[in-house]
């Protein structure tokens, strides 16, 4: 591998980067047997459940760990690092803090528990247009003279429908491709649930010892292919410092077989689409 040096904080055109996703596991037979109507009273311990989990769920997001939650399933990401292997090794612990926070609620519960699949691959960033573009350089302008006070500003923000809207971290991001994927093959691929799996791209062969492995499983959808580990237990690290994870050039390295993908990371562009109509100047 050829030293790539990379600015602090710049924003690449294709990052690499890790996806989570996690699910509760017998949920759509639960809602099933009350008639997908959520007035049975078959459905309210469906109900309960979930709200349970997207209470956790928003408890352990932040920041750094950005999520997205679509019912009874949530995904979570956080691009990579170039310049350090930290980011890793801290998105994996809070993955295992999640998934291990929903799994204490769920045998609580006496519920079937949470499938959660960790994943690698690289993200295109795209480019996002808002149509509220206007409206909030306006608002910003009104705000800055004075016209109006901060909090008919924030009332006024608040009030704006969102008729569409994107994540844009989940776009073109093929760590979140890899981690749905495997977590819809469940237990067909050899991936079944209770449980919790790591993409072995994330981490040094051998695995280091703070990961406490039970089964190494090979995984193949389409071109995608790789090695989950089905983790039992991560172990509490005293140090400041632990080796183990992969930074970004490591990690793509392993996702494409190229020595030189750092190179590219630093030099590939995303073609700009071209935009028509109603859109154009957005």
């Amino acid at each position: 591998m050829r030293t790539v040096k990379f600015a602090k904080g710049a924003r690449r055109q294709v990052e690499v980067c890790s996806s989570a996703w996690v699910d509760l596991l017998g949920y759509g037979d639960m809602i099933d047997a009350a008639g997908f109507d959520p007035l049975s009273e078959k459905a309210q311990q469906a109900l309960d459940r979930i709200h349970a989990f997207q209470r956790v769920l928003a408890q352990h997001s932040g920041q750094l760990f950005s999520s997205f939650v679509m019912n009874d399933g949530a995904a979570i990401h956080r691009d990579l690092s170039p310049r350090t292997h930290s980011v890793t090794d801290d998105f994996i612990s809070r993955c295992w803090a999640l998934y291990k926070s929903v799994d204490s609620i769920e045998k609580d519960t006496g519920q079937p528990g949470a499938r959660m699949i960790v994943a690698a691959g690289l993200r295109a960033r795209p480019i996002v247009r808002e149509a509220r573009a206007t409206h909030r350089r306006s608002l910003l302008d009104r705000l800055e003279s004075g016209v109006i006070t901060p909090q008919q500003a924030v009332s006024e923000a608040v009030a704006v429908p969102r008729n569409s809207d994107v994540v844009p971290e989940f776009q073109g991001n093929f760590a979140l491709t890899r981690a749905y994927m495997a977590d819809a093959g469940g237990s067909r691929v050899g991936l079944p649930g209770p449980a919790f799996y790591l993409d072995a791209a994330l981490v040094t062969a051998p695995v280091p010892a703070w990961l406490n492995v039970s089964r190494e499983i090979a995984w193949t959808w389409k071109s995608m292919s790789t090695t989950f580990l089905e983790i039992s237990e991560i172990k509490r690290w005293r140090g400041a410092h632990r080796e183990g994870a992969l930074n970004a050039i490591q990690v793509a390295e392993r996702l494409t077989g190229d020595a030189e993908y750092g190179e590219k990371l630093q030099t590939v562009r995303v073609k700009t689409p071209r935009v028509s109509g109603p859109l154009k100047g957005l």
